[in-house]
């Protein structure tokens, strides 16, 4: 691929991005669906360590109806303890998915992983033959 279609398309990831990012900010989880794969859903991984086998997907339409619902879902162990990570979508999403303010944040990578944890971060290698965008902070605390 060109150098000059390359930066068009990081561009636009970026842009998309931005939008997505805006999206969780409101908790307009209708804008967000309108990001979600048609048949993949959105998966949503605690951590930057993707596991395929137990990360819950949803699809767009399961969306409008999660940040309301009670369920209680299991959406992987908590890094260090290893303890089930067990919570409502609307304590998930306020503990791991806008936790911080990340319409703002210090670094944006894109195609470039930032940060770092205990975890191996192996987006890379699950989706191999996709772009991404990492939002970080150097220090949340």
């Amino acid at each position: 691929m060109k150098s000059e279609a390359k930066q068009v398309i990081s561009s636009s990831l970026l842009s998309v991005a931005l939008d997505v990012v805006e999206a969780l900010k409101n908790k307009d989880m209708n804008a967000l669906a309108s990001y979600v794969h048609s048949t993949a859903g959105v998966r949503f991984s605690p951590y930057g360590h993707v596991d395929v086998q137990n990360d819950l997907q949803f699809s767009a339409s399961q969306l409008s109806s999660l940040l309301s619902s009670t369920q209680v879902y299991q959406w992987g162990v908590y890094d260090g303890s290893g303890d089930p990570i067990q919570l409502t979508f609307q304590d998930y999403f306020a503990r791991f998915v806008y936790d911080v303010d990340f319409a703002n944040p210090h670094m944006i990578g894109n195609n470039v992983a930032v940060g770092t944890g205990n975890m191996i971060n192996n987006i890379q290698q699950v989706y191999s033959n996709s772009s991404f965008i990492e939002f970080h902070f150097t220090s949340c605390f």
